[in-house]
């Protein structure tokens, strides 16, 4: 249990530079643009159609 808590810690404490590959960032560039064109949905939504898969 210590050491969960100390890697909660560790986790929120970190200041560092978040190193991502360049798949990650195509990505994050591909998401930018779908939040700018507002082609993104609710959480109600999302929460509605994740229910519906798991009912499948």
């Amino acid at each position: 249990m210590i050491k969960e808590l100390q890697r909660v810690i560790d986790f929120e404490l970190n200041t560092g530079v978040l190193e991502t590959t360049t798949a990650q960032k195509s990505r994050i560039r591909k998401a930018e643009i779908e939040i700018k064109t507002k082609k993104t949905i609710s959480a109600v939504e999302a929460n509605k159609e994740i229910a519906a898969w798991l009912e499948k």
